[in-house]
């Protein structure tokens, strides 16, 4: 059991890594134009395949998000006095500080995107309640009845299912954050996986547990 536990959280230790090289690899190397594409991109996709509507409620969303958590609480401003003022040397630090400043910009503009990101994600809560619970609830159900069939449960399927499912949250903590376009219909089909992949595990618990 301890290491059981000790190898779980490795691997939240892990994606936790993932995430500050991602927050570093943004920070270091990605352009603002890069950023600017990709969230247009994104929001055409959504207007596209969602509606001009559910963009409208999206930018609205992650817009009142950021305003409120991150600007009216001052932590964006507090993160450009690194850089001096707005942007303007403070020292004679050779350009270091207005890099800085530009650096930030870029920072920020990933973060809201990603709260963009984390908008489409929670337009599919719903679903995941109405497809999770009656996956978890079927499988218990077929799980109980083969038991009394005496069929086999994998150990195998059950542990896979398990690394699956483990994926799927390490990909919802660090794919908001990923320099790359995501097709907003990618979190329905990901949770699709997961409450298939849900099923197929609590089927293959062991009759001993």
């Amino acid at each position: 059991m301890a290491a059981k536990e000790t190898r779980k959280w490795g691997f939240y230790w892990f994606v936790l890594v993932l995430l500050l090289n991602e927050l570093g690899i943004i920070f270091l190397f990605l352009p603002a134009s890069s950023v600017e594409a990709m969230s247009l991109r994104e929001e055409r996709m959504v207007a596209s395949q969602l509606g001009e509507d559910t963009l409208e409620y999206v930018v609205e969303r992650s817009g009142r998000v950021f305003q409120r958590w991150l600007l009216d609480t001052g932590v964006v401003a507090a993160s450009f006095t690194f850089c001096g003022y707005q942007g303007k040397d403070r020292f004679d630090d050779r350009g270091l500080g207005y890099w800085l400043y530009l650096r930030l910009q870029v920072l920020w503009m990933a973060v809201r995107q990603m709260l963009f990101r984390l908008e489409v994600m929670v337009l599919w809560l719903p679903v995941a309640a109405v497809f999770l619970g009656p996956a978890l609830a079927d499988g218990l159900a077929e799980r109980g009845i083969r038991k009394y069939r005496f069929s086999y449960a994998s150990p195998l399927v059950h542990r896979n299912t398990s690394l699956l499912l483990h994926l799927l949250a390490a990909a919802a903590i660090l794919l908001p954050l990923l320099p790359v376009s995501i097709p907003p219909l990618a979190y329905p089909a990901a949770l699709a996986a997961g409450g298939l992949a849900v099923w197929w595990m609590v089927l293959n618990i062991q009759k001993r547990m």
